[in-house]
């Protein structure tokens, strides 16, 4: 239907500078665009090294289960949270494979989570065991919602 109204997202790279990223949270506030995906595959190329000569020279990114990746991914979510005051909502993906590496998102500042390689790897079953250990996790710690974990590391 044309008169409804769907949110857009701007999804972008890892490696973006602060300033650059900076520059996008203008542009997405000015525009009244949705929020940010944080983040696009990675072209960094010593993370593309660990995986052989294959994906050193591949003009394509990498994602998935990379430490140095995700920690790219969770430092450029956190400058997001802290920037906007929270305010902006972020949609967080790269190394999303379980329910600690979904926190690590979500403390980071991310309100949605998006999955990609856990699901080609697992099948789409992984988000129910990503939503069990999140559930676990909060009857453990005694948080009402996940709501309260959103940026407390940033």
């Amino acid at each position: 239907d044309k008169d409804i109204q769907r949110p857009i997202f701007v999804k972008i790279a890892p490696e973006l500078t602060l300033h650059a990223v900076d520059e996008v949270i203008e542009v997405v506030t000015d525009n009244k665009i949705a929020g940010i995906i944080a983040s696009n595959t990675t072209i960094n190329t010593d993370i593309k090294a660990k995986y052989g000569p294959r994906w050193k020279e591949s003009q394509g990114g990498l994602s998935g289960d990379d430490p140095d990746y995700r920690e790219l991914v969770n430092n450029q979510i956190k400058h997001i949270y802290k920037q906007t005051s929270g305010k902006m909502e972020i949609i967080g993906v790269g190394g999303i494979k379980d329910s600690e590496t979904a926190l690590e998102k979500i403390k980071a500042g991310a309100k949605l989570l998006q999955l990609v390689t856990a699901i080609r790897g697992e099948g789409p079953s992984v988000a129910g065991k990503i939503n069990s250990g999140l559930l676990n996790f909060i009857i453990k710690e005694g948080v009402k919602d996940l709501g309260e974990l959103v940026g407390i590391e940033s």
